[in-house]
């Protein structure tokens, strides 16, 4: 009876817990923290630089991104967004009176300052339970022993050569013997390794300064880039408060400002919670093209760092402004996006990669990217890590971004600015606790991808498995252009055809990996379209055991 008591006592303190991300080598690596007694945030800290190892062309240690922590009670959000470094100015990707786009998408002078390191360390600082060597150590053990390449990973190195082989340092890593590495190939990052050890041992001190600052700032002065030791040296994450929308009686928690993604997910929820419509036919659709060109029109116009700039943010927010920009949807047809002309300031009344963790009592959702598959290409010499090209996130007068992404004032470059971001880490909370823990990567289709999953669940009443399955569609205000993703329903394309859209189809959109609490039991769905994994852990004796695995 005692040994009885025990068990119970253990099983009410050790609850299933869920990981999901892109990769499963990174999957693992956060299970594994699980197993050995971290939380939430120890396993998704440790999938966050697992990824850097097992997921070069978006997973990294060089870049940025955002993160919702939900701790039982309350929802944080983490912005470790990129910075733009000293020296860095508006024009300064104008040369003869054009925009050069090379300039912002590859090499040294794309980076922004690095703040993935920073900010995976201020979450474990706050919230995590296990020490920090401890949760490195997965990550440090693949980057040292090496890992094998899935035909998802090898087929991003073949289609990325030309960028991988501008820079000797990164040909050297990513292109053994020459040429892009087969699926089953071992790649061994030894660098990246010393790199991991240094942040185990000497935390913020072992990336911002020391020896692997000094191998950063040697690559900009060989390389033209901008950043220098005093901008690494100051680079600070910031606790923000997240976007908190009412949807369909749950609270959904997403991203504010530098990211659009919250606005764009409040415009998108709202719109078509208020549209009445539960059916997934071509007039639904027609509603949710016309919420996301609202949603894209105020991003272009209005939205960027609110450090910097001034966003009418309580009028992007306000319900009225929605409701107003509602109306004026035509039934059989599109609004033509030239003729926009909406104000929020009247109602002013005062490649990338995502993963999803849940203890049982917190969560976390958490997208972070290096901008473009493998970012600017330029590795740090002797620190093995491939830096972002973030910088092309800001906007230069009159150019639209590798997204085609036009953007405002509110989002031109300045010295450590950070640049608008489209990542939408997202946690649903219902009466009953957590509901769903998800995100995408995607540039620009991030939001229209989570908005579509979040519709799928909670308005057309999906299983996750179907609500993250089905084809999605994205609009983005400018390029006039609905884009469709594979496998999207011919017969509803041809009846938006017949409206007058503009259709353009292309690769799947979006690669949502989530958590979903579904008839009383939590799943780890990893988006079919990518190369993730999730993992469903039972509580044991003292700790878990039992692993389910599945996509």
């Amino acid at each position: 009876m005692k040994k009885l008591a025990f068990f119970l006592v253990m099983l009410a303190f050790v609850r299933p817990a869920e990981v999901v991300s892109d990769n499963n080598y990174a999957t693992e690596a956060g299970a594994r923290i699980l197993m050995e007694g971290g939380n939430a945030v120890d396993a998704a800290v440790a999938v966050g630089f697992a990824l850097a190892v097992t997921y070069p062309s978006a997973g990294n240690i060089g870049g940025g991104g955002f993160m919702i922590i939900w701790d039982g009670r309350r929802a944080y959000f983490l912005d470790y967004r990129e910075t733009a470094p000293s020296g860095a100015h508006r024009d300064m990707y104008v040369k003869n009176g054009r925009f050069q786009p090379q300039l912002s998408t590859v090499g040294a002078l794309a980076a922004g300052v690095p703040g993935t390191v920073a900010g995976l360390l201020e979450a474990h600082r706050r919230f995590g339970k296990l020490p920090l060597p401890k949760v490195l150590a997965p990550a440090i053990e693949l980057a040292e022993r090496g890992f094998r390449l899935s035909v998802f990973q090898a087929r991003r190195f073949k289609r990325k050569e030309a960028l991988l082989r501008k820079f000797p340092e990164t040909a050297r890593i990513f292109l053994p013997g020459g040429r892009p590495p087969e699926p089953g190939q071992v790649l061994v990052q030894r660098d990246l390794a010393r790199t991991l050890r240094l942040i185990a041992k000497k935390g913020r001190d072992g990336f911002y300064s020391g020896r692997t600052a000094r191998l950063i700032v040697r690559t900009m002065k060989k390389c033209g880039g901008l950043i220098t030791l005093r901008d690494l040296k100051k680079y600070t994450p910031r606790w923000r408060r997240p976007e908190e929308i009412n949807f369909m009686r749950k609270r959904v928690y997403s991203s504010s400002l530098p990211s659009s993604g919250g606005l764009i997910l409040r415009t998108a929820l709202g719109a078509m919670e208020a549209s009445g419509l539960r059916s997934p036919d071509a007039i639904y659709y027609h509603t949710l093209i016309e919420a996301l060109k609202l949603a894209f029109y105020d991003r272009a116009k209005f939205m960027g760092d609110a450090d910097f700039a001034k966003v009418p943010l309580k009028g992007l927010r306000s319900r009225d402004y929605l409701m107003e920009r509602i109306k004026m949807i035509p039934l059989l047809c599109p609004l033509p996006p030239d003729e926009f002309k909406f104000d929020p300031w009247k109602y002013e009344k005062q490649q990338t990669t995502h993963f999803s963790v849940f203890d049982g009592k917190m969560a976390v959702s958490n997208t972070y990217t290096i901008n473009g598959l493998f970012g600017s290409g330029l590795v740090v010499e002797g620190a093995g890590f491939l830096l972002n090209n973030e910088m092309d996130d800001f906007s230069t007068p009159g150019a639209a971004n590798q997204f085609g992404a036009l953007g405002s004032e509110a989002n031109y470059i300045e010295e450590g600015k950070r640049m608008l971001s489209s990542m939408t880490p997202t946690i649903v909370v219902g009466k009953n606790g957590v509901e769903a823990v998800l995100g995408s990567p995607g540039g620009t289709t991030i939001p229209s991808a989570v908005a579509q999953v979040l519709l799928n669940l909670y308005l057309l009443k999906m299983d996750p498995w179907q609500a993250v399955a089905l084809p999605r569609l994205h609009h983005q205000w400018y390029p006039d252009l609905v884009f469709l993703g594979r496998g999207f329903d011919p017969g509803v394309a041809e009846a938006l055809k017949g409206m007058g859209y503009r259709i353009k189809w292309r690769r799947p959109i979006g690669d949502v990996n989530g958590i979903y609490l579904w008839k009383g039991r939590y799943y780890p769905v990893a988006d079919p379209r990518g190369d993730g994994k999730g993992v469903s852990l039972r509580p044991s004796t003292g700790g878990y055991e039992g692993i389910t695995t599945g996509r």
